[in-house]
Order: C-alpha cells, then sequence, then structure tokens
C-alpha cells in the first residue's frame, strides 16, 4: 500500500484565479509538520494558489497538471453558487462540468503517483477523488492499494471550512 498526500490551499482572494491571502499562508503553513521531510515527489495544480500552497510549505513541485486544479474559481453569487473563469467569466455551478467530466482521469493519475507524493491542490480534487466534504486548508492522506485502487481517504487535519459552493 502507499499514501499520497493532498494539501488544500488555504483563504484565497476573490475573482479569476486567485492567489492565496496572508492568512492562506499561514494556513498552510501549519500544516508543513504533518508531510514527509522530503517527498517522493510533488505535484501542483496550475492555479495560483496551487503554486501558493507549494511556496507556503517551502516544496518545490517537479510536475504541474490542471487535473489537479486550474484556475477556476468558485463562489456564491447571491443565493447561486458560481464557477469564476480564468478569464472572469461566471457560469453557474451546473453548466460546468469540469469535476464530473474528470473525475474518472483524476482517481486514474492520482492511484499512479509514487509513494509518499504530495499534491498542492484545492476541494475540487478532494471531490473528484470522491471526498465531498474536503475542506480549505487541510492535509489529506490517500490510501492506494497495491492493485491501484484508492481505498480510503483520511482528513489528517483542516483549518479551514467547507465551501456552500462544492458541498451542495
Amino acid at each position: 500500500m502507499k499514501r499520497i498526500l493532498v494539501v488544500t490551499h488555504g483563504d484565497k482572494f476573490p475573482g479569476a484565479n486567485p492567489g492565496m491571502t496572508e492568512k492562506g499562508f499561514e494556513q498552510i503553513k501549519a500544516l508543513r509538520c504533518l508531510l514527509p521531510d522530503n517527498p517522493t515527489n510533488v505535484v501542483c495544480g496550475t492555479g495560483h494558489r496551487y503554486g501558493d500552497v507549494a511556496k507556503a510549505l517551502e516544496l518545490t513541485p517537479n510536475r504541474y497538471s490542471s487535473v489537479f486544479g486550474d484556475g477556476d474559481s468558485m463562489k456564491k453569487v447571491g443565493d447561486q453558487n458560481m464557477v469564476i473563469l480564468t478569464d472572469g467569466m461566471k457560469l453557474p455551478m451546473q453548466a460546468c462540468t469540469t469535476l464530473k467530466d474528470l473525475t474518472p482521469i483524476t482517481q486514474a493519475v492520482v492511484s499512479q503517483l509514487p509513494d509518499e507524493t504530495v499534491i498542492c491542490a484545492g476541494r475540487p480534487l478532494m471531490i473528484m477523488l470522491d471526498y465531498p466534504q474536503g475542506k480549505s486548508g487541510a492535509v489529506y492522506q490517500a490510501d492506494i492499494a497495491d492493485s491501484g485502487r484508492i481505498i480510503r481517504i483520511t482528513e489528517v487535519v483542516a483549518l479551514g471550512v467547507p465551501d456552500p459552493c462544492l458541498t451542495k
């Protein structure tokens, strides 16, 4: 069995492709002690906030992929959950099917990563890994069987809170 660790971004700025706020950096720095000293692999989503996670953890990614998170962001606008694309365009959550479309691919990619990999990502990755209760500012452990199947995901620690845009 192997272990993959996912660190979800901390508090972020609003808008398209946001980075993390100072509070977000502090949240993520507090999680470093929960990770291996020398991870086998550090992979990172392509949105600004995922690079910020790696920076806050003082880790250097050796691989980037939008499978682990892109620049899109989610926000509640009035009573509607919206996706904000990297160009600022807003879409109703139900019109954006990225999470549903990429779930099988994402699960396969994560299960093939080397043991002791750290992924710098966000809550959408947790949804695609069938852990919709994921929070921001958190560390999750995915246990992968020798067969390549994700056996379980457990929350190691979470400093953040669920996003209403992702939990409904």
